[in-house]
């Protein structure tokens, strides 16, 4: 074998390493508007508190950034399996952000809720998962 066919070999080897996961948690999928349709999910209007929830958030988080209107807000009752864990998919409760998409489904009866719309902003910001410091109740405000 060839130096110049050893570095494709490698090349092509490396590809798969990184790209394999991505193919197998998203399905080949990486479109997470068709996921939500997929599911039922329809757009929104940006909620009339998401602004105001997103300075709350900023402020309580330690950032700066004007309101991100890039967001897009679905509603619709049930989570796209590719967007959650195995076994996870189907009936939701509350909502769900897909941050590194900016897209937040919330649940039929939590268009209003501004706890849930501040919580799911924050997601949008810091990404997945619930850091104590933040997701303690010290960033949302009372409903």
């Amino acid at each position: 074998m060839t130096a110049a066919t050893k570095r494709v070999v490698v090349l092509f080897a490396a590809v798969v390493v990184v790209a394999l996961p991505v193919v197998l948690l998203t399905g080949g999928k990486r479109d997470g508007v068709a996921q939500l349709m997929r599911v039922g999910a329809a757009e929104m209007p940006t909620p009339a508190s998401a602004e105001a929830g997103w300075l709350e958030a900023m402020r309580c988080l330690g950032l700066t950034a004007p309101f991100d209107r890039e967001i897009r807000w679905f509603v619709g009752s049930k989570l796209p399996k590719e967007w959650v864990a195995s076994g996870e998919a189907g009936t939701m409760f509350g909502g769900y952000a897909h941050a590194r998409e900016k897209l937040i489904l919330l649940g039929p009866g939590y268009t209003k809720s501004v706890r849930l719309i501040v919580h799911e902003q924050m997601h949008v910001l810091i990404g997945d998962g619930h850091p104590p410091k933040y997701f303690d109740g010290r960033c949302v405000r009372k409903e």
